[in-house]
């Protein structure tokens, strides 16, 4: 049995859009990717994924 796979993107302490994009970009050329804002993200990112 080989184990599974999962691929994460990490992005830096205290998100902010230009890391967000990148990530999101990124998870579009990776099918299946997470995204993990390991830090937290800035307040205007978490009101943007607030409503989105």
């Amino acid at each position: 049995m080989q184990p599974s796979v999962m691929n994460v993107i990490l992005c830096h302490t205290t998100a902010d859009f230009d890391t967000l994009g990148a990530a999101v970009g990124l998870a579009l050329l990776n099918p299946g990717a997470r995204i993990v804002l390991t830090g937290g993200a800035h307040p205007g990112v978490q009101q943007f994924l607030a409503f989105h």
